[in-house]
């Protein structure tokens, strides 16, 4: 389910939805009817909603559109307003949003104050919940409605308050009335490689900040015991000072602050993704987690001999071996779960799985599935990959990069017959290597054996005459090609691709 799904009514819900289409639209002609199409709704459905659309632009705030009528809507190049301005606009009138806002940042909240606020009844608020409901017991999370309190492991319900703030604001404002963000940024301290990447850093000071409420409201992350089987040491790699310090929380002991710290240092290392090239914070990772000689290490080790016995060669077997950014983002996967103890929530949930490319089919797939799902059966692995289908899911994301080193049929063979240039021969073979899914044939290699053919001859049929190429797609290519052309290029490919996988 779609994040805007749990949180906004049906109504809003279907407004959001068309103002995406609107959105794709922009700077095109269309009308109610191509709204409907593109909605699968029927045309009165889709005036009704098109109508309550407009009047919410109409009273948009800070913007100057109380006289836009539907014509003018409709025929508007470009609305100025983003999908997440309007999105944010939606939820924050949203019961939900509201409900969840008043859980976290109340000081003493109160189911019978908020109903009474909202001019509703226990029963309608419990209605209007249950999409929340059934999204929160998937992560072993309840509301209690006596205290209006969130019941269940402290980390996992830390995880929900932070996923559904970033996933409202997304960095356009600032959730919290009563705390200001420079106060609580000044506190952490950042590194200068965090503050060099804003989103890392509005997220970092974003997970502070919940942090800091939870511990005042009196709620606190009480295991770290697995953390510690892991990193014993703590394994800071953040070079800014701990900010839970007793000046920050003068009432929690000492020992508490140690465990919260520890809880802080892991989200902030699960959160991590490390780069194709090596760097110091994916070998010291690696370096921790190798010496500490637990689970994590084992299952990483078994992995990546696993994919050694289905690779093309030893050479790429060798490849696979010494990548330390493969084997760190793995240990992360693996910690991250292990550490949680199983599923936990995270940005990706929310994704729409009909929106990216489905690699179920792949041989990808097929092998980190056998794998995880032969491993579930050991003891100690169990705990830790109840949350198999996202485990495999990441695995498999993490290993595409690696696709044409796999021994498999289903990358994208492709025979390059272009007339003699180095300068383009050279681009489409740096942008050919830059797609994991295609396979280049060598020069040697038979055309009749490819799946495409890029050609710069215009009677490809007179060069290879003896050969059979009426099953080939053959795509004749221009020397002076524009990017348009490539973008075109990598459409075609990816199509074929997508065919392969989906077999």
């Amino acid at each position: 389910m779609l994040f805007e799904e749990t949180i906004l009514e049906k109504g809003e819900y279907q407004k959001f939805l068309m103002f995406r289409v609107l959105k794709s639209f922009e700077g095109s002609n269309y009308t109610i009817i191509d709204i409907a199409n593109e909605m699968n709704t029927s045309y009165q459905q889709t005036y009704n909603i098109l109508q309550e659309l407009l009047e919410d632009i109409q009273n948009f705030p800070n913007t100057d559109l109380k006289d836009l009528n539907r014509k003018k809507f409709l025929n508007t190049k470009k609305i100025p307003i983003s999908i997440d301005m309007y999105r944010l606009f939606l939820l924050k009138q949203s019961l939900v949003f509201q409900f969840i806002n008043y859980v976290v940042q109340g000081s003493s909240p109160n189911v019978e104050k908020f109903c009474q606020d909202h001019y509703i009844s226990r029963s309608t608020l419990l209605r209007k919940n249950a999409a929340l409901k059934v999204l929160l017991e998937k992560y072993k999370i309840k509301i209690s409605y006596n205290d209006l309190s969130f019941i269940g492991d402290e980390k996992s319900i830390r995880f929900f308050i932070y996923c559904f703030y970033w996933l409202s604001y997304r960095g356009l404002e600032w959730p919290f009335e009563t705390i200001r963000y420079y106060d609580v940024a000044q506190q952490l301290q950042l590194e200068q490689s965090e503050l060099n990447d804003p989103i890392v850093t509005i997220r970092t000071v974003l997970f502070w900040t919940i942090t800091r409420i939870r511990i005042i409201h009196g709620y606190h992350v009480t295991d770290m015991d697995k953390f510690d089987q892991i990193f014993p040491d703590n394994l800071n790699l953040f070079n800014s000072k701990t900010p839970f310090t007793s000046s920050n929380f003068p009432k929690v002991p000492a020992d508490q602050l140690i465990i919260e710290a520890k809880f802080f240092n892991f989200f902030r290392l699960q959160s991590l993704v490390f780069p194709i090239m090596d760097n110091e914070i994916s070998q010291k990772i690696y370096d921790s987690i190798k010496e500490s000689k637990g689970p994590v290490w084992q299952l990483t080790n078994d992995f990546i001999e696993d994919l050694q016995t289905h690779l093309i060669n030893n050479e790429d077997s060798k490849m696979i071996a010494a990548s330390l950014p493969l084997q760190a983002n793995l240990m992360r996967i693996f910690f991250s779960y292990y550490i949680m103890q199983g599923d936990y929530l995270q940005f990706n949930d929310f994704y729409d799985d009909e929106q990216t490319l489905n690699y179920d089919n792949s041989v990808l797939y097929e092998i980190v599935s056998n794998f995880v799902e032969e491993k579930e059966h050991v003891s100690e692995f169990t705990p830790y990959l109840k949350a198999q289908k996202k485990i495999i899911k990441e695995m498999e994301y993490l290993l595409i990069p690696y696709l044409r080193y796999f021994k498999s049929n289903e990358t994208v063979k492709v025979k390059l017959v272009l007339e003699s240039s180095d300068l383009v021969t050279r681009d489409m073979m740096t942008f050919l290597n830059d797609l994991s899914f295609v396979e280049i044939a060598t020069e040697g290699d038979n055309p009749a054996n490819a799946d495409v053919i890029i050609t710069s001859i215009e009677d490809l049929g007179a060069l290879y005459e003896n050969d059979n190429l009426d099953d080939k797609i053959v795509i004749d290519w221009n020397l002076d090609a524009t990017e348009t052309e490539y973008f075109n290029l990598y459409q075609s490919l990816k199509k074929e691709f997508t065919k392969k996988i989906a077999k």
